[in-house]
């Protein structure tokens, strides 16, 4: 089992193929949740970019994955992270179980935040459940799952909105312990990129309207004098917030906080002229052109 495991296109093997292959010409880094991986289709970028966004991903794993590929990134200029309105306040316990060995077993990274164990190198054990549908996938030939060469499935329209419209799953998670921990570990995200002369920027991808109509007051206000206090303290960050952006309507989204691939696209390029038009400087030296 292990060995069909390891020989199969997770989009953990295909991005880490894709960096092995590429990595003089990767400058731009995505990290972040699903949010993230599921709304940054490198395909329509103009910058050549890896996105290591995963779902459920933490600050923590953000921070690892950034550690251990910078510097097989020469030329790696900026890096994009995701501040979600409840993304502080989680911690190991939110991550799902599949991601820490994945991360081990595709990148060669350790995510565990802790020592490696002989069981840490085989997957299967993690979630039977999760690996045996994907073993049944491969040898019956069901998976629907489309990855291009930057390990985004181009074919993930399965969510919520495809069985149920009016389906939404929000959870508000609220842990002021976990968010103190995360403000300082922001700072060493932001502190490392200075150090190593990489630009950062801020982004929060869509959101259907629905879900943010569920979304808790009070970590809403949190999370907008979270940003201020950002945008204050650091003004050489940039900024792009499309939470709210009404342009991406229910057609858009597999489900209330996730882009399908017609979104991505949408998103992506937005993301791309954003790039281009607002920080045009910015576009410049990720590419290295000089006045």
């Amino acid at each position: 089992m292990e060995y069909i495991l390891n020989e199969m296109n997770f989009a953990e093997a295909v991005k880490n193929e894709f960096i092995q292959q590429n990595s003089p010409q990767i400058k731009l880094l995505f990290l972040g949740s699903s949010q993230i991986e599921r709304a940054v289709n490198p395909k329509y970028l103009s910058i050549t970019a890896v996105n290591l966004a995963n779902a459920s991903q933490t600050l923590y794993e953000d921070f690892q994955l950034l550690k251990f590929f910078q510097p097989k990134l020469p030329n790696l200029k900026m890096v994009v992270i995701e501040i979600s309105y409840d993304k502080l306040e989680r911690d190991k316990s939110h991550v799902l179980p599949i991601i820490d060995p994945k991360n081990l077993k595709f990148y060669g990274v350790n995510t565990f935040d802790r020592q490696i164990k002989i069981q840490d190198n085989f997957l299967f054990h993690f979630s039977p459940q999760y690996f045996s549908k994907k073993l049944e996938e491969e040898i019956f030939s069901t998976s629907s799952i489309e990855l291009n060469k930057y390990g985004f499935d181009e074919n993930k329209y399965d969510g919520a909105y495809s069985r149920n419209a009016d389906y939404i799953l929000i959870e508000n998670i609220k842990n002021n312990e976990n968010y103190k921990k995360n403000i300082l570990l922001l700072d060493k995200i932001l502190t490392y990129s200075y150090k190593n002369k990489l630009k950062i920027m801020v982004y929060h991808p869509p959101t259907h309207k629905s879900y943010n109509n569920l979304r808790d007051p009070k970590l809403m206000e949190k999370w907008k004098n979270l940003m201020d206090s950002l945008k204050s303290k650091h003004p050489d960050i940039p900024f792009f917030i499309e939470d709210t952006n009404e342009d991406f309507t229910r057609k858009f989204f597999d489900d209330g906080n996730h882009l399908n691939p017609i979104g991505a696209e949408k998103a992506t390029k937005r993301l791309d002229s954003v790039i281009h038009v607002k920080y045009p400087q910015l576009f410049k030296e990720i590419n290295g052109i000089h006045e």
